[in-house]
């Protein structure tokens, strides 16, 4: 995040990314030797920590200046000296902004309020106002605010920020992410009106209206508020303007309806002028209700994630229509957000909005089969022939087709929009392929369903689930990484993974538990075991060993639960290799396999600690259940059943003696070949099939793999229509199944690591070491190129071939050390701008290996 607001921590690290300047951009060797932050009072201007020159290549610092306190902005600016020990330029001045810290010492004067008068289908969702007034020139104002389950503020009728769809998803009785808005520019000398909007979101999931779709429905519960304006008059004075008695309420609004699931219920004849403006007229409005905060000990915690936001606006591209009034659009694009109409008709008109991802093969109009149903949003118009623009505020929609139904003229594609919402992280890695054009459609695909699901939790898909499920979060961690900057949001969502533990060290299949399922749904080694390998994925892409020792505890809590469950060594339960082509693998081989990772995972994040009395057992623990998986499992040259994933597993976890691996990886292929290069294995073990193929040298077979066009396979997806990446290998031909799910996202972290060649080190953590190595697998492809901003910059590498040459052209961050693997012939020497390789102006060494 470059300049955080409301931050919840008074040690945040600063970080930086280095940049040649030199005058000649064939340099090589910059390496940052020592650095100096000086960061001030943003306010004042007074020094609050100046470092000097610190001898580090270290491109972080945690903040240890002068202390830190609540609403705290701080300025800062850093420099480096490079090899020769010559400096640089400061860097341009960025802040970083405290929130508010503490409930007890008077940071929070706001109380939670209510209106006890809303009641779901009856009345409209609670509306909430707070006049006031500013006698002074203001320097700088702020508000904090959590609603829940969803709110969406104004500040004289304009929204106080971009963000949409908070507070983030938590456990809310014992968490609750507040927003922080900078309002100073939008706060008006003289009458003023703060205006509040409530939505239930996944807090309140009582049964919806209308008969709508919802994944699990919950009794009742108020939607309540807590808000803090404070705006800083010239003088210095805080004045504070806190959610009690005083705020006005009403249920009498125009949002009738909102299910997290099933969709709206907007009746725009019920809108009330200038509700949110002091011109407004809110004389029949009651006065709230002071309530209790969702949990008797709730944590208000502040920014630590980017926000949700509208990242994309798309247009419909066709329309069709259908008797009756029926229009069914086409966005283009299979996305996560909100449908918006812009529409005219008589007043009263009804107008619904059926979304969904495909279209009834037979009938042509949109099926929900995909995505639970019904779900519909309803808007009716108020005032005849008027244009009106409207979208869901307080849920959204995983679609591409978009039904309208009661309106005498097909609305023009211009006004039909599609708002595509994600959390806003940085994008940080591309990836083509120009001679097969297949390749790059199914990275993207996979990026638009990452998109889709990178809510304020990766959620499984956007539409009927809309949970945490968590086996994903690691399964796929690395492709999400080589797309995105998830530094500050994984870490968000590990914390969510953690609060979810039970007290008998459990890790529940799904983050935060809003429901407790039975049986494989809640208790599955492959799921509960992301607490241990997502914290471990971000030490090693980010570097920052703070992650481990914060959750070190958790972990090996749920370990130790693990243990509790196994018999000789071996576990026995759960979901299996779920969306498996092949049932013949036992549970027990993907239940053995998830607690194996569990343990030799958790022995290397306690040797980064220094643990060695931990680190011992638990490798010793690994080594246990890989023996004994061997024992149980082998059968000659393959395991189990015979099956993809009981040899990929096995391969994977080093339960295959040496002298061994060569039949067993035969045995894999063979099948692999047999099956026409189609994979049987799931989501759990896809991963492990990929990492072991590429480990033995065999990316040939990976290639095959995923350049397959017939079902099941990603090119089958995508010849088949999808634009994100579906839930079954066969798209929309299973109609039942999403078409919007990252699982089998694991080709994307294999196109950069691979095929593109671009990898971290193996013994580097935050990319201080890269290894730029890409494989041929067939004589057929000629190009590929990709990039990935790591923590030092961009890593790019761009490879073309023809029968008689192998060019490659690459890209190192400064202050990242790299191993470049260049393909050559025998007897073939590798050249440079036309020249003999040499050592120097940056090459440290230079080998030719037997393996060209």
């Amino acid at each position: 995040m470059s300049t955080p607001a409301g931050m919840h921590t008074v040690t945040p690290l600063l970080s930086w990314r280095l940049e040649l300047t030199h005058p000649d951009p064939n340099i090589r060797g910059s390496r940052q030797s020592a650095y100096e932050i000086i960061a001030t009072d943003y306010s004042s201007g007074n020094g609050r920590w100046k470092t000097g020159k610190v001898a580090s290549n270290t491109s972080h610092a945690v903040y240890t200046g002068d202390s830190l306190s609540s609403r705290d902005i701080v300025a800062w600016s850093v420099r480096v000296w490079d090899e020769h020990d010559v400096p640089s330029a400061f860097s341009p001045v960025t802040t970083f902004e405290l929130g508010l810290l503490n409930t007890d010492n008077n940071d929070w004067q706001a109380k939670w309020i209510t209106n006890p008068k809303f009641q779901s289908g009856v009345t409209s969702l609670p509306l909430f106002a707070k006049n006031f007034t500013v006698s002074c020139p203001v320097t700088r104002a702020r508000l904090y605010i959590a609603g829940l389950g969803l709110h969406h503020a104004t500040l004289n009728g304009q929204d106080t920020t971009n963000e949409v769809l908070a507070p983030g998803n938590t456990k809310w009785d014992t968490v609750v992410e507040y927003s922080t808005h900078n309002i100073t520019l939008l706060l008006a000398s003289g009458p003023n009106v703060l205006g509040v909007a409530l939505g239930k979101g996944v807090y309140d999931a009582e049964t919806p209206t209308n008969g709508r779709y919802a994944k699990f429905t919950q009794p009742p519960v108020p939607l309540i508020l807590l808000s803090q304006l404070e705006y800083t008059c010239a003088d210095g004075t805080l004045v504070v303007i806190g959610t009690d008695p005083s705020w006005q309420t009403t249920v009498s609004g125009p949002q009738l309806d909102s299910s997290w699931w099933g969709g709206e219920v907007y009746d725009a004849r019920k809108e009330i002028p200038n509700w949110d403006s002091p011109s407004g007229d809110r004389s029949t409005w009651a006065q709230a209700s002071v309530t209790s905060p969702p949990g008797p000990s709730v944590a208000l915690v502040g920014c630590s994630a980017p926000p949700l936001q509208i990242i994309q606006t798309l247009t419909a591209v066709s329309v069709k229509g259908f008797p009756n009034n029926i229009y069914v659009y086409d966005l283009g694009l299979n996305f996560a957000g909100w449908p918006q109409l812009t529409m005219t008709g008589p007043a009263a008109t009804v107008v619904t909005l059926r979304p969904g991802e495909l279209l009834d093969a037979s009938s042509g109009m949109v099926t929900q089969s995909s995505t639970g149903s019904p779900i519909f949003d309803t808007y009716t118009l108020a005032t005849r022939n008027t244009s009106q623009t409207w979208h869901p505020r307080f849920m959204y929609h995983g679609f591409r087709y978009l039904q309208v139904e009661g309106l005498a003229t097909p609305p023009p594609l211009a006004n039909v929009k599609g708002l595509i919402i994600r959390t806003a992280n940085d994008a940080v890695g591309t990836f083509q392929n120009t001679d097969m054009p297949l390749l790059t459609r199914i990275y993207t695909n996979i990026d638009r369903a990452i998109q889709s699901n990178m809510l304020s939790i990766l959620t499984d898909c956007p539409h009927r689930e809309k949970l945490g499920w968590m086996e994903q979060n690691h399964l796929v961690f690395p492709s999400v990484m080589y797309t995105y900057d998830i530094e500050a949001y994984a870490r968000n969502i590990i914390s969510k993974i953690a609060n979810a533990q039970t007290s008998d060290g459990l890790v529940p299949d799904i983050a935060p538990e809003y429901v407790v399922f039975t049986g494989g749904f809640r208790d599955d080694p492959n799921w509960g075991s992301a607490i241990i390998h997502m914290t471990y994925q971000h030490y090693i892409a980010y570097g920052k060993t703070d992650i481990l020792n914060q959750f070190y505890p958790t972990m090996v809590e749920y370990l130790a639960y693990l243990t509790t469950k196994a018999s000789n060594y071996l576990l026995n339960y759960g979901l299996g290799d779920w969306a498996t082509l092949d049932s013949s693998t036992p549970a027990g081989v993907t239940a053995t396999f998830g607690y194996y990772r569990a343990a030799s995972v958790l022995a290397k994040i306690a040797t980064v600690l220094g643990n060695d009395g931990d680190a011992a057992k638990f490798a010793g623990l690994a080594q246990n259940i890989s023996s004994s998986f061997h024992a149980t499992y082998s059968q000659g040259n393959t395991y189990a059943s015979g099956s993809q994933a009981a040899d990929a597993i096995a391969l994977d976890i080093g339960a295959v003696p040496s002298q061994n691996v060569s039949a067993v990886l035969a045995h894999l292929i063979a099948s692999i070949r047999a099956k026409d290069n189609h994979v049987t294995v799931g989501e759990v073990t896809l991963p492990s099939l990929i990492r072991v193929l590429s480990l033995y040298g065999r990316d040939d077979v990976v290639f095959d793999i995923v350049a397959q066009t017939t079902a099941p396979s990603y090119g089958y997806q995508v010849l088949s229509g999808a634009t994100s990446l579906t839930e079954s290998w066969w798209g929309a031909d299973q109609p039942t199944w999403s078409q919007n799910h990252f699982m089998f996202g694991v080709a994307t972290e294999w196109f950069a690591s691979s095929l593109v060649g671009i990898q971290q080190g193996p013994l580097s953590t935050g990319w201080d070491r890269v290894v730029i190595r890409p494989t041929l697998p067939t004589g057929n492809l000629t190009q590929a190129d990709g990039s990935y901003r790591s923590l030092h910059g961009w890593v790019a590498a761009s490879w073309t071939r023809s029968p008689s040459s192998f060019q490659l052209v690459v890209t190192i961050p400064v202050g990242s050390w790299a191993d470049v693997y260049v393909w050559t012939a025998p007897g073939r020497k590798v050249t440079e701008g036309g020249a003999p390789l040499a050592i120097g102006n940056g090459i440290m060494g230079i080998d030719y290996t037997n393996t060209n």
